[in-house]
């Protein structure tokens, strides 16, 4: 179901970005950037950012602690491997992260997290040593909201993005 986004979808987000001189972060979890090296590679070398999602996408709800920490490694360790790139941002899917998701992203170098939908600016969270800078969430211009209808022509779907940040 993926098979658009990695073949074209990332190459002309690339490119788009490139003429409108656009720097982003992607979120990306281990496996897909084990499995799409050379895109992963070419976001790097274009000066984008990558953040990390848990190995395989797994919900940590559903886990222990040790268990959360292996899946978000998982996710360093590919990243490093493929890139020789430590993430610094962390998304949990679905924006479910536990009460164990700040001092474990804290601990393991993350400096931010888009972990949270109750503000609208970004604050600071965790130990004072190790702080987490929460960025928002807005799940408006956001695929898993946006886009998971089929029934939305690409003109709709682009009155949308326009909508929100018109």
């Amino acid at each position: 179901d993926r098979q658009f986004g990695d073949k074209c979808g990332i190459w002309r987000i690339l490119d788009l970005f490139d003429r409108e001189h656009i720097k982003a972060s992607f979120f990306l979890n281990g496996i897909t950037a084990e499995q799409n090296v050379g895109a992963v590679k070419e976001i790097v070398a274009k000066g984008h950012e990558l953040a990390a999602q848990p190995y395989i996408h797994e919900y940590a709800v559903m886990l222990d602690k040790e268990g959360e920490r292996k899946i978000i490694q998982g996710s360093i360790d590919a990243f490093k491997k493929v890139v020789g790139v430590k993430p610094l941002g962390y998304l949990s899917p679905g924006v479910r992260p536990t009460p164990n998701t700040i001092s474990l992203i804290s601990d393991m170098g993350f400096t931010w997290s888009s972990d949270c939908i109750d503000e609208d600016l970004p604050y600071a969270v965790g130990p004072k040593d190790k702080r987490i800078v929460m960025v928002p969430k807005d799940f408006h211009p956001n695929d898993y909201t946006t886009y998971e209808t089929g029934s939305r022509s690409p003109r709709e779907l682009f009155s949308l993005l326009v909508d929100q940040f018109d």
